[in-house]
């Protein structure tokens, strides 16, 4: 249910790919725990549905 609620919203987010590194994107206080999530991302080597996995 909450995956379909979701869904539109997922499947139009523009960039596609979340940008891992810092520059990429200007964070703002609101942004904290998106910059830890991705932090913790790259740290962990993640790279699918990111723009370091992009070929």
């Amino acid at each position: 249910m909450i995956f379909l609620q979701d869904r539109i919203i997922l499947e139009n987010q523009r960039p596609r790919l979340l940008p891992l590194e810092p520059r990429a994107e200007i964070p703002t206080r609101a942004d904290a725990s998106s910059v830890v999530y991705r932090r913790w991302l790259k740290e962990k080597r993640v790279v699918y549905g990111t723009t370091l996995g992009a070929a």
